[in-house]
């Protein structure tokens, strides 16, 4: 028994090391402050194109999606020309018109798992590749969820799935603890937590460790964002 307990925190030790290795500047993503965008910073909604203005960034995390399931970012390619390390992050709604629509635990989940092959699919025809991954867990008007939330968290866990199975090798959550909890219930998933602050420009000091502190995945969070006209500023607790 001594022996599997030593083991099991051994392995947990190992996967914390490999996550935080990947914030390093040598691998993508540094813990100092950075920026993330996506399919809003395109010409247009079908252009390939950035719009004017967007600078050159030493870090980012890029969204490869275009604001929902089985929707690309079109100008994914051009981002990540502006930026000098990167992450990636998909936003995402279950249930999506791609999915089985005879809803059960096991369609929510293959729903998912397909999602994941797909997102990473559409991002390597863009040249687009980090081992560093985020899922967007928000709510809003056009961002369908599922009133039974154990479909919604089933759905999310084969999401994560399908990403593992096709290479991503370190997954975390962007959300708050209030809409994780409408969408998911008390499920946990216990991956790393990106806190959405909402506010405008850079939170007071305890307004900071209020949302760094308030974990929503059951594991710790390591970036809260907020605003800086518009752009997203990611900054780590």
């Amino acid at each position: 028994m001594y022996y599997r307990k030593l083991v099991g925190l051994l392995i947990g030790l190992i996967v914390e090391t490999l996550f935080l290795s990947l914030l390093n500047p040598a691998n993508g993503l540094a813990a100092t402050s950075m920026v993330d965008f996506s399919h809003d910073k395109c010409v247009a909604k079908n252009s390939p194109l950035v719009a004017p203005g967007l600078g050159y960034y030493s870090r980012a995390i890029i969204g490869v999606n275009g604001g929902g399931d089985w929707e690309i970012n079109p100008c994914l390619k051009d981002e990540l020309q502006h930026a000098h390390s990167y992450a990636l992050y998909v936003n995402t709604n279950y249930q999506s018109n791609q999915c089985n629509p005879h809803l059960s635990r096991r369609t929510a989940f293959n729903c998912g798992w397909d999602l994941g092959r797909w997102d990473v699919s559409y991002a390597g025809s863009q040249g687009a590749y980090s081992n560093t991954w985020f899922i967007d867990v928000e709510t809003g008007p056009s961002i369908p969820w599922q009133e039974d939330d154990s479909l919604n968290a089933t759905f999310l866990y084969g999401l994560a799935i399908g990403l593992q199975s096709a290479g991503v090798k370190v997954i975390g959550y962007y959300s708050t603890q209030d809409m994780w909890q409408y969408i998911v219930g008390s499920w946990h998933s216990n991956n790393y937590g990106w806190y959405a602050t909402g506010s405008q420009g850079p939170p007071s000091p305890s307004t900071i460790r209020t949302d760094c502190s308030t974990e929503f995945t059951g594991a710790r969070n390591i970036y809260y964002q907020y605003i800086m006209g518009d752009l997203d500023v990611d900054a780590p607790c």
